[in-house]
């Protein structure tokens, strides 16, 4: 094995030191069967490890591992593979270096793998350095097999093969040795692929293992070591900009190493730097090229664009699906994203209509979340259908660029093709993935590295096409979307949340492209209903403010499709507790859809229970349960009794007589609710554990603990299943049971579930939320009544907002 000592291995070992000579004595013949003289110990590694090299000990003590796990007779591999530098040849040195201190290697020899010319020249200096007696053979096939020969005879080796190339995996299988398990074959290249078919041998698979940036920490050090900070200096360093500097270089370990030399040798601060990064300059400092070594000589701008300018060379169409890619986010791109999105596009290409009606059960109405004095949520669900804005989108032009990369995405083997040469070049990660909840269904998705999708982004602007691919990658997320039933539904969920990351990331690629595009502002409202749904209401914020933005310019503030944008909004502004700033929405929309639809309209009647909802939220009960009356009477006509936008409306009319003390007729349309909705929508939906929740609090107040618990039970286990523990709705049943557990004289419990729903609160909503300043006065409260006034000081001083207006 490798890790042997070498005293079991070698006759006679002298101390070993980097590229020190040490004796032994060996009785192995050549492959010209003549006694080998007194061989040498030797480092073959180049002198490149930088000497800021930090971090990565787990991925050294995996390569250890692997090269230490005994294959029969064979020797071991481990392929290391990643992207153009993330710091494979830099891992590979330290491992190098630090094995032949330990004395685990009597050899190391270091051969670039990037062309089998280079292999041929690497393995012929191997019989160099050994002093081997055909070194000098003029038959090259006679010098591999006595390479290979010495290889498979001699022990204690390391082989290291950097930046091996597809093309030349071939000519290892032949020329590599096949036995001797005291030798190691450590390989470094830039794609899956090639690892694999490196790693794989004598129908045997070794380990291979991906190379991801470092942590955030080892980053943060790296860049500070590298521009000379001293460890007095890095605290501050680091709470200056450090670690959003190498965030915003995406931990890359080549970028962090220009960054560094460029601070070093331009004497810029790092807060300077980052603010050149963050800037139209950025393309400048990333094509800079440093000085420093030659493994640090070339820019990363030059690092990525010969990768680029070969895609280019290679496939046209290629290099197009590539474009369109860098608009997405990074991290997963999905490729049923990409194909679902080109059959729609081709369903509007043979219809001849650029925007064909968007399906009216797809696009939904909400309703807003309705809570209680005590913070408790009435769930709701939007029901009735939203009548559809038919309108022209931006024009569409068909090019033969466009219509090539359509039949290339549209194609299965095609598309793989361009997916595999991608990968090949180390611009996009591939990675098939298998869901828990759907073991039998495969995701396949790409990835991108943050400063590959700037290189191609910015070359993009350069040749004045940024535009067109953005217009075609729009387009291939709302195709995506069309997919969508009901973005608010838990079973779409899934679908959402493939969609949403991207959606967000064409919306910060360049805010004036969405104005151009009505569908891509209706996919927006459509996301951010997913967002909201989901208790994330900052982003869904972000979403709805930029649709608006871009509808009002499109179609002017007063049209049916800006008001339903604003309607959006003013949701998201109702959760948020932004009550008033929900208010004024919901009275500029009520009064545009009562001009344009009738007062009459279930749109119309929608915006009612929303503003009633708002009215409820700031404690104007009169007011919220006259236009509750209103919504309720026209849906009753309108859809009937048992429609789920009715029961919605009583539900909600329940939570205000409950309000105004008035329990029993609370009780009642509770009841009526919750049978409706259980034979409606199903006793699981997340509309009926809402209407559970708030019955319980009905139960609470009239002093019925035992039936609350149980209805509060069913109701949190409920959420916790589809929602998770940290949704909002789900926080909020864990106080109501504390509230319970208080009343029936459980003290402990009621404790934990009252530090666990602030905890909740505080990290989701934030601390001026009136979700948490609820849950803080109801806690505050519950540690007064037990006389513990300092722990109960020590909470209200860590939230004053919650009693400034008791």
């Amino acid at each position: 094995m490798a890790q042997q000592n070498f005293d079991a291995r070698h006759g006679t070992n002298i101390s070993v030191g980097r590229d020190q000579i040490n004796l032994y004595h060996t009785s192995r013949l050549s492959s010209s069967s003549q006694l080998l003289p007194a061989l040498i110990s030797f480092n073959d590694a180049p002198d490149l490890l930088s000497c800021h090299f930090t971090g990565r000990k787990k991925e050294l003590n995996y390569i250890k591992s692997v090269l230490s796990t005994v294959h029969g007779n064979a020797p071991n591999r481990c392929v290391v593979h990643g992207i153009p530098g993330i710091g494979k040849t830099q891992l590979a040195l330290q491992y190098a270096e630090l094995s032949y201190y330990r004395q685990q290697y009597s050899f190391i020899f270091w051969i670039s793998g990037a062309t089998v010319e280079k292999l041929n020249q690497g393995l012929a200096k191997v019989l160099t350095i050994v002093d081997h007696p055909d070194r000098d053979h003029p038959e090259q096939s006679t010098r591999l097999a006595s390479v290979r020969h010495w290889f498979e005879q001699s022990n204690a080796w390391l082989l290291v093969l950097d930046n091996v190339a597809l093309d030349a995996v071939a000519f290892l299988r032949e020329n590599l040795p096949r036995k001797n398990s005291s030798g190691n074959i450590l390989m470094t290249t830039r794609t899956a692929i090639v690892a694999e078919a490196a790693a794989s041998v004598a129908g045997q698979q070794h380990q291979i293992f991906e190379l991801r940036a470092p942590d955030l920490k080892d980053a943060t050090n790296h860049l500070l070591r590298e521009a000379g900070i001293n460890a007095d200096d890095a605290v501050a360093a680091s709470t200056n900009g450090a670690e959003a500097l190498v965030n915003c270089v995406g931990r890359l370990p080549l970028a962090i190493s220009h960054v560094a030399s460029f601070a070093k040798q331009s004497h810029v601060n790092l807060d300077d730097i980052l603010h050149i990064y963050q800037s139209k300059h950025k393309f400048e400092l990333i094509s800079w090229e440093n000085k420093l070594s030659r493994y640090e000589q070339k820019s990363v701008a030059i690092t990525f664009s010969i990768q680029l300018e070969e895609l280019e060379r290679q496939s046209t169409d290629f290099g197009n699906f590539l474009k369109v890619l860098s608009f997405f986010d990074t991290e997963s791109i999905p490729i049923k994203m990409i194909t679902e999105g080109v059959d729609d596009l081709q369903l509007q290409i043979a219809s001849d209509s650029s925007t064909p009606p968007l399906k009216p059960k797809r696009w939904r109405s909400l309703f807003p979340k309705i809570k209680s004095q005590w913070g408790w949520r009435g769930k709701h669900h939007a029901g009735h259908n939203y009548s559809p804005v038919i309108i022209t989108t931006s024009t569409w032009i068909m090019t033969p660029k466009l219509e090539s990369l359509i039949n290339l995405i549209s194609s299965p083997v095609h598309l793989q093709q361009a997916i595999q040469k991608l990968h090949c070049l180390s611009l996009v990660g591939y990675e098939s993935t298998t869901a828990s909840s759907a073991p039998n269904a495969i995701t396949a998705v790409l990835r991108i590295h943050d400063l590959v999708q700037f290189m191609i982004q910015e070359s993009m602007r350069r040749e004045d096409m940024h535009d067109q691919w953005f217009n075609f990658a729009a387009r291939l997320v709302c195709g995506a979307f069309r997919h969508v039933d009901d973005p608010t539904s838990q079973m779409c969920w899934a679908q959402c949340e493939m969609l949403s990351p991207h959606m967000q990331s064409l919306t910060r690629c360049d805010d004036e492209h969405a104005v151009k595009n009505y569908e891509f502002n209706e996919v927006s409202i459509g996301i951010s209903q997913y967002l909201w749904s989901r208790g994330r209401y900052s982003e869904a914020e972000t979403l709805s403010r930029r649709a608006l933005a871009g509808t009002e310019i499109l179609l002017g503030p007063q049209h049916l499709g800006t008001l339903r944008a604003v309607h959006q909004l003013a949701i998201v502004y109702d959760s948020q507790g932004r009550y008033k700033e929900a208010e004024t929405l919901y009275g500029r929309v009520l009064k545009g859809r009562q001009k344009l639809l009738g007062s009459k309209h279930m749109d119309t009647l929608g915006t009612v229970h929303n503003l009633a909802s708002t009215y409820q939220s700031q404690g104007r009960y009169s007011q919220a349960e006259m236009l509750y009356r209103r919504a309720l009477a026209g849906s009753e006509k309108l859809l009937g009794h048992q429609h789920p936008n009715t029961l919605h409306t009583v539900h909600n009319l329940a939570i205000v007589y409950q309000l105004q003390g008035r329990c029993h007729k609370a009780e009642t349309l509770f009841k009526r609710a919750l049978a409706g909705r259980e034979k409606v929508i199903g006793p699981d939906h997340l509309d009926t554990l809402g209407t559970l929740n708030n019955l319980a609090n009905d139960y609470r107040l009239q002093g019925r603990y035992v039936e609350a618990e149980t209805l509060l039970r069913r109701a949190l286990a409920g959420r916790e299943k589809v929602l998770g523990s940290e949704h909002p709705d789900t926080l909020q049943t864990i106080g109501n049971l504390a509230i319970i557990y208080k009343s029936q004289g459980r003290y402990g419990e009621a404790e934990k579930l009252y530090r666990r729903s602030l905890a909740g609160f505080e990290k989701v909503l934030g601390i001026e939320h009136p979700d948490t300043l609820r849950t803080v006065r109801n806690l505050t409260n519950f540690l007064m009544d037990q006389c513990r006034y300092e722990e109960a000081t020590i909470v209200i001083d860590r939230f004053p907002l919650a009693f400034q207006s008791q």
